[in-house]
């Protein structure tokens, strides 16, 4: 397309620059492989390294911008309430700058300089694509995972963590590659480049939530021509239902045989899934039991000692459901500001709803939605999904040269 001729000459000569170097290094410290965490020395480097990051790209985006996005405003809220419950619940603090910051960062990293938008984006999607590619070697290589867990020897952990972590990293990859892919048509084959090696990499990890999640997706770009008329709002009525349906199982588990003997078929790597969700319904069940003690604010990241006491469940720092864990955390307040921040992120592609690379955007979200319900991704690149209505109007009008064409 001709429009786009002047995006793909810029992008052969700047991925070979030291900007772009910087940029991928920067990206790196801020995703931080998973695997780092059960290194206890690069732990501590990074988590070191990306608080240092995200403050000093927090304070560039507060300097060099006019007005705070509010999208960014509303995670800062979620982090600065889930951070309050902590400290008044004795909890253990540093969860909640480790699951919020390193995303603000991000965000921050990206909109500290809206003409480098479209740079920054795709060094994000091509520095993703490599991470996926070693992932999915040493899944190959080391099928019994490369690391072990001291707290969990029978956890398989890859470059990019064990297998639940996964999706949380493919899915917001995906959509920023749609992103670009919506500019300029050179981004289709990385695009299915990542979806491909994710599925395998999905086949062989084995987390059947975040493989049916990406399944989902590929059916309705499938089908897209005969949904076409689908909306958002559709799609955020099909979240809660499914929501609502996860948590009448969660509470009818024990009786529900059928699904309990289908589920008792399915072999997969590590635990049964009957086993899994046993595990997983009750911290849910100990969950709604806080949330309605504790209805406003939450009560936090609570600590070892006082997840024990108070639950009577082996120590889970997650709840394996973000929408939960948002509840639990930081209550009705938090989980307003989420669905919030969820709403935006869908209204951000309404007006070029008709479009069907905007619809593949939207189914995109629409699946990482889905994935909330069985696990808790606190992962920078979530964030910056979520916050899409900051940045995706400086890539419109960076890739169009038409400044003002989405301004409200």
């Amino acid at each position: 397309m001709k429009r786009n001729s002047f995006i793909i000459k810029t992008q052969n000569s700047f991925f070979l620059s030291k900007t772009y170097l910087y940029y991928a290094i920067i990206i790196v410290i801020l995703l931080k492989p998973a695997i780092i965490e059960d290194i206890l020395f690069l732990d501590t480097l990074f988590n070191a390294f990306r608080v240092i990051v995200s403050i000093c790209y927090i304070i560039k985006m507060v300097l060099f911008n006019k007005k705070i996005k509010k999208d960014w405003m509303i995670i800062a809220s979620l982090f600065l309430i889930v951070l309050f419950s902590t400290i008044i619940s004795h909890g253990n603090i540093s969860k909640p700058i480790a699951h919020f910051l390193p995303g603000m960062g991000l965000i921050a990293f990206i909109l500290a300089d809206k003409n480098a938008t479209y740079n920054k984006i795709s060094a994000i999607v091509n520095t993703g694509i490599i991470l996926l590619v070693l992932n999915f070697l040493t899944v190959v290589l080391y099928p019994e995972g490369l690391v072990y867990r001291v707290t969990n020897p029978e956890l398989k952990i890859w470059i990019l963590g064990q297998k639940q972590e996964l999706g949380g990293f493919l899915i917001p990859l995906i959509f920023c590659g749609l992103a670009l892919n919506y500019f300029d048509a050179y981004w289709r084959k990385k695009v299915i480049c990542i979806v491909c090696l994710g599925v395998l990499t999905l086949i062989l990890e084995q987390p059947i939530g975040a493989l049916v999640c990406v399944i989902l997706f590929v059916l309705l770009l499938f089908m897209d021509k005969y949904i076409i008329k689908i909306n958002k709002s559709l799609l955020i009525i099909g979240i809660i239902m499914i929501f609502i349906g996860f948590q009448y199982i969660c509470f009818n588990f024990d009786d529900l045989y059928y699904i309990q003997n289908a589920l008792g078929k399915i072999n997969t790597r590590g635990l049964s899934k009957v086993r899994t969700l046993n595990i997983r319904f009750s911290m849910w069940q100990f969950a709604w039991q806080c949330i309605f003690n504790h209805p406003l604010i939450g009560i936090g990241n609570l600590s070892v000692k006082e997840w024990i006491r108070l639950s009577n469940l082996q120590y889970i720092s997650v709840l394996d459901n973000l929408y939960l864990d948002i509840l639990f955390t930081g209550g009705l307040f938090s989980f307003a500001l989420f669905i919030w921040l969820i709403k935006r992120c869908f209204n951000t592609f309404i007006r070029l709803w008709n479009e069907r690379k905007i619809r593949y955007m939207g189914y995109c979200i629409f699946v990482l939605c889905v994935l909330f319900m069985e696990g808790s991704q606190y992962v920078p690149l979530v964030f910056l999904v979520l916050s899409v209505n900051c940045w995706f109007r400086n890539l419109y009008n960076q890739a169009n040269d038409m400044t003002g064409v989405l301004r409200k």
